[in-house]
């Protein structure tokens, strides 16, 4: 049992803690303050990015309710930012994992980290921190492999000088005790700035938000943009596109890093169907579309923009031709039948009948219709509007679906 242990500060990682507690027992032999913390698990890895059997393991070595070790996952560790994409459930159950000291198998969100890697820390934290705490600590949202400013002092972030071995995850680095450089460097854009602002909310959001069952509103505001595309009736990305915007937008480099040398089909299902689990892509489109993580992560689905549209234009009142349908959606002709089969939404617009068709070659009456240029001249521009090329066509049509519209809404005479 230990004698003693330290509560973490705001925002403080659990690694922080054990390196102050490290500090603190003024001994260097660090097998011994492991042996200390951990007992017989002493070959825990302690320096990790997502929380491990470490925390049960010493937190099992205190007192009883005296800490809270959900709080100190939750609150101490990245865990919300690296589970933000996972299920209720699936949080939940890597949750109870590691309260029990199982550890859970996150995979390749973290075994992704560059080898490079080394804990970070903003060099005015750490003065603030000394001047408040008198001592600076690790910030679990600096932690995170993709930050690279504080949002605090938008500054730069920079890691501490370590061996790059795997070693350096049984060892104790306490910020304190580190060589560091405290000149700030605030070269930080917008958009980086933006970024680190988004990680921060990711990791900050409550348990409860994540991934939405039955609609996507990051996926749905792509397709309300300019990156629909249509098949059929199938309606999805445009992913060269896209991916040229994204490499406008961030650079082309930075964007490989995340998506590869293109924007795979299997991606951007697995991101719609919220199968893909790595926070980083979503917050990059996030961001690009202007969209809050309110939105993306709200349990209400954003606007169907063609679905609405579809549905406004049936509800006029006016003679429609699929052509004028398809220019008013802005998609192709052949499409709109495919999204009213896709919507549930009848066809409104006009269509002859193939009977009546089939009547007007056996039998035809022939009459006579005088205009005037001027009518005519209109006639002929509506007509070709709407896509016919002979006004005589056009001319039966809208007669038919006059003459139809109002017959169906008389009432059934019985004699």
């Amino acid at each position: 049992m230990l004698d003693y242990f330290f509560n973490p500060y705001p925002d403080e990682t659990f690694y922080s803690v054990l390196c102050r507690y490290y500090e603190s027992i003024g001994v260097e032999d660090q097998a011994y303050a492991r042996r200390q913390l951990m007992g017989d698990r002493a070959n825990t890895a302690i320096d990790t990015i997502f929380p491990n059997a470490s925390i049960y393991n010493v937190l099992r070595n205190t007192p009883a309710g005296i800490f809270d070790i959900r709080n100190i996952i939750l609150n101490h560790t990245p865990f919300l930012y690296f589970m933000r994409i996972y299920s209720y459930e699936k949080k939940m159950e890597a949750l109870a994992s590691l309260e029990s000291g199982t550890g859970y198998p996150i995979g390749c969100e973290v075994s992704n980290t560059k080898s490079n890697y080394a804990p970070r820390y903003c060099p005015l934290c750490v003065r603030e921190d000394t001047e408040i705490f008198g001592e600076p600590y690790y910030h679990v949202e600096q932690q995170i492999p993709f930050s690279s400013a504080c949002i605090r002092h938008r500054c730069k972030l920079k890691q501490i000088n370590r061996p790059l071995s795997g070693i350096h995850k049984l060892k104790f680095y306490p910020l304190g005790k580190m060589d560091l450089d405290l000149n700030a460097d605030y070269n930080v854009s917008d958009t980086e700035y933006l970024i680190n602002k988004t990680i921060w909310e990711y990791w900050k959001a409550p348990l409860s938000i994540g991934q939405t069952p039955g609609h996507n509103n990051l996926y749905q505001s792509l397709i309300n943009g300019k990156y629909l595309e249509l098949k059929g009736s199938i309606v999805g990305v445009e992913r060269t596109a896209l991916f040229a915007d994204l490499c406008d937008f961030f650079g082309r480099e930075f964007i490989e890093e995340y998506f590869g040398h293109n924007l795979l089909k299997s991606s951007v299902e697995r991101l719609k169907n919220w199968t893909h689990i790595r926070p980083e892509r979503y917050i990059l489109l996030q961001i690009m579309t202007g969209m809050s993580t309110k939105e993306v992560f709200s349990p209400e689905p954003v606007r169907d923009i063609l679905k609405d549209r579809l549905i406004e234009l049936s509800k006029t009142d006016r003679f429609w031709t699929r052509k004028e349908v398809a220019a008013e959606m802005k998609v192709p002709p052949y499409s709109v039948d495919c999204l009213c089969r896709k919507y549930n939404i009848p066809v409104f617009w006009y269509q002859r009948n193939p009977s009546v068709r089939e009547d007007q070659k056996r039998k035809s009456v022939v009459r006579r219709l005088t205009f005037s240029e001027d009518q005519f001249r209109r006639v002929s521009e509506v007509a070709l509007a709407k896509g016919y090329r002979q006004e005589t066509r056009f001319i039966q049509d809208v007669v038919d679906h006059y003459v139809t519209s109002e017959l169906s809404m008389r009432p059934i005479s019985h004699k």
